[in-house]
C-alpha cells in the first residue's frame, strides 16, 4: 500500500471547508454562559452565541459564533439574512428566534487557534430582495 504521509495540521486543515460562502441553519443559540448568568462580552455587553450547522458541497461543519454590539455589522447581517430584521430593528433578539433559522454566511480559515486551524465567520450574507418595482393602483385592475 502506498500513500503520502500527511503530517497532523495537513489532517486537521483537510476536514475544514474552504473560504467561501455557505448556507448554514442554526442548531443551537444561547444567551447564558455556563454558570446560567447573562453571556456577557468582555465589554460587559449581552451577546449570543449560536452554533451553526454549515453545509459544504461533501460535508458539513459545525461552527460557533458570537453576536453582539461588539461587532454591529455581523449582528444586523445576520438577523437581515435568517428573516429577524424587524426583530433587530425592535433593538431585542432571542436565543429561541434563532434556532432552526437558515441562512448564508461567510466562512474563512483560521489558521492559528487553540487547537489548530478552523473555520470561523466573517460575515453573514443577506440576499437582495426582488428589484422589481411594487404594484400600483393602475396594476391591480383585473381587466
Amino acid at each position: 500500500m502506498h500513500f503520502k504521509p500527511q503530517t497532523e495540521e495537513e489532517l486537521k486543515a483537510a476536514r475544514l471547508l474552504p473560504e467561501g460562502e455557505y448556507p448554514f441553519e442554526v442548531l443551537e443559540a444561547s444567551e447564558r454562559d455556563k454558570d446560567g448568568g447573562p453571556l456577557k462580552s468582555k465589554k460587559g455587553n449581552d451577546m449570543l452565541k449560536v452554533k451553526l450547522n454549515v453545509f459544504g458541497r461533501d460535508s458539513t461543519q459545525h461552527v460557533y459564533d458570537y453576536l453582539g454590539e461588539f461587532m454591529a455589522f455581523k449582528l444586523r447581517h445576520f438577523c437581515y439574512s435568517v428573516g429577524l430584521g424587524k426583530a433587530y430593528d425592535a433593538g431585542t433578539i432571542t436565543a429561541q428566534q434563532c434556532v432552526g433559522k437558515q441562512g448564508y454566511v461567510e466562512i474563512e480559515v483560521e489558521p492559528k487557534g487553540d487547537y489548530g486551524p478552523k473555520n470561523k465567520v466573517t460575515d453573514y450574507v443577506v440576499k437582495e430582495e426582488s428589484t422589481a418595482a411594487p404594484a400600483t393602483k393602475e396594476d391591480d385592475v383585473p381587466f
